[in-house]
């Protein structure tokens, strides 16, 4: 059976939970809209989702102006219904949004979700070009394009180069889901199972000393603070692997190596409104993992025993 990648709405509700789980590996639905309404089957939709094991993402509708606000409350709405399938919180940008505003909202966002996805459409590509060039390394680009929108996709009509879920059409069908629905396609460098998986977290249990590779010998290189969220990338025995974000200003880089010239701040990821997990040390030299024009993304271990 071919793999459908729907998104979908109170406009367009499932009416068959067994039909969806056979042919949609992950769902997406709308779940608040501006600082007050919440899709009348956002609990439906939830406890369907969970009920089927079917992994699971909620959008924000942005209205034009005080955008940070829709995003908590997109965040505020949902943290007390989602389960263990769900998998990360999306902003549609398409109201007229300003690009600071998005900016502002998308960056927060990413501080409270593993990972998140950023929604524009074709023709407004170039008022947020800089928004999606320096989005959040846990962000997907997801893009509307539709060209002849007769519910299948016409290769002449490509997304932008780099988009990661393509939105080609509204006049899709999908068994077990009612009307005319929301159709996508992967198109960019993350597989289904960036979309599918969960993403490995863990919080510290008290001040942990960062490290620059597995092992209580190895140099010291920063502090990560007690109880916050942390991405496992990799393991030992006795130690983890994760990655932290830090100001371009604060580093001499060469070689892609990031040498910090003073103690830097460390956030969760590339924005100063992203959550402060910690500190590295001056002159702590560490491997650049990712770059965006102001922020860099770089490796620490620390030890598994303070964290849960």
């Amino acid at each position: 059976m071919a793999k459908i990648y729907p998104d979908i709405s109170h406009y367009a509700p499932v009416t068959n939970w067994a039909a969806v789980q056979q042919s949609c590996p992950f769902l997406i639905s709308k779940a608040t809209e501006g600082t007050s309404f919440v899709d009348s089957t956002l609990n439906s939709f939830i406890a369907g989702c969970e009920n089927k094991k079917i992994p699971y993402w909620l959008y924000a509708y942005l209205r034009k102006g005080n955008e940070l606000a829709q995003a908590k409350f997109l965040v505020n709405t949902c943290k007390g219904k989602i389960g263990s399938y769900f998998r990360g919180y999306i902003l549609d940008v398409e109201a007229g949004n300003t690009a600071a505003n998005v900016k502002t909202a998308i960056n927060w966002l990413a501080g409270q979700s593993a990972k998140t996805m950023l929604y524009t459409m074709y023709a407004e590509y170039t008022n947020y070009k800089s928004v999606l060039s320096g989005r959040p390394s846990t962000c997907a680009w997801w893009e509307a394009r539709y060209g002849r929108n007769d519910g299948s996709y016409s290769s002449q009509y490509p997304p932008h180069s780099g988009v990661d879920l393509h939105q080609y059409t509204d006049q899709g069908k999908v068994n077990g889901i009612r009307g005319d629905v929301d159709l996508n396609r992967l198109t960019g460098a993350k597989p289904e199972s960036w979309f599918t998986e969960a993403q490995p977290t863990v919080y510290t249990t008290k001040e942990v000393t960062a490290r620059i590779a597995a092992g209580s010998e190895k140099t010291a290189v920063g502090t990560l603070r007690k109880g916050v969220a942390l991405t496992r990338i990799t393991e030992t025995e006795h130690w983890m692997q994760t990655a932290v974000w830090v100001a371009k200003r604060h580093c001499d880089i060469k070689n892609g190596t990031a040498t910090l010239k003073n103690a830097a701040p460390v956030r969760a990821s590339n924005g100063t409104s992203s959550t402060k997990l910690g500190t590295l040390e001056e002159g702590a030299a560490l491997k650049v993992l990712e770059r965006t024009p102001h922020w860099i993304q770089v490796p620490v271990w620390i030890a598994k025993k303070y964290t849960k």
